[in-house]
């Protein structure tokens, strides 16, 4: 009988880069100062990650070719149904390691998780997140701190009804895309990248915290 040991990683760095999207047309294509916005991410992974940790998951043939003659881990072209508008980052981070794992013979422990759309990223940031997260193995995001305090402000209650909250005695945040830290175990338990508790890593840099939805995030990050 043959049996197959599996070498262990303790962290892989995903990079999901879907053709089409919704908001904004090929946005993870459209060039940004001379590159493709995708292309910031990757590059910024290569620059701080060996290769063999830096897992691309890509409906593109093209863009999957080019990755993979570069050293990235490109081991498998994302299937159609993780690439419609209505797919979870979930599904596609869950198809991406159970395929990473069955072909390459290795086990994951935990995954990094760069969205394209946040093209601008600081190490320093990055960094901070991984102590985090190796401190108490919470789940670790970057936020942007909402700059909302008031007495007038009021939340859907039910149709037509609002109800009035209060925001003054409460600070706030927002995930802002950058960067997730969390174990394999977390995620394919809770299938999702949030948790009711998480360390946060509060992104302060205006240039970092862009994230690229609309034709406006992206020619404010064209001007910068």
């Amino acid at each position: 009988m043959l049996f197959v040991i599996f070498n262990t990683l303790k962290m892989i760095i995903l990079i999901p880069i879907k053709k089409n999207s919704k908001r904004l047309k090929n946005k993870n294509f459209l060039l940004l100062k001379k590159k493709p916005l995708f292309r910031w991410t990757v590059d910024f992974a290569k620059k701080y990650f060996k290769k063999h940790q830096i897992l691309i998951s890509t409906d593109c043939k093209k863009t999957a070719s080019k990755l993979k003659s570069e050293g990235f881990q490109v081991p498998f072209i994302r299937p159609y149904y993780l690439a419609k508008q209505t797919s979870s980052m979930f599904g596609v981070a869950k198809h991406a390691i159970n395929t990473f794992e069955k072909k390459l013979k290795k086990k994951v422990n935990k995954i990094l998780l760069f969205q394209p759309t946040s093209p601008f990223r600081s190490i320093t940031d990055i960094k901070k997140g991984i102590q985090l997260y190796d401190k108490n193995h919470l789940p670790t995001i970057s936020v942007s701190k909402l700059h909302v305090k008031s007495d007038k402000l009021y939340h859907l209650k039910k149709k037509n009804i609002i109800s009035k909250i209060d925001y003054k005695k409460r600070t706030s945040f927002i995930p802002n895309g950058s960067f997730y830290i969390l174990s394999k175990k977390d995620l394919f338990k809770k299938k999702q990248f949030y948790f009711n508790e998480m360390n946060f890593v509060e992104i302060k840099s205006l240039k970092n915290k862009i994230d690229i939805d609309y034709l406006e995030d992206l020619k404010i990050a064209r001007k910068i």
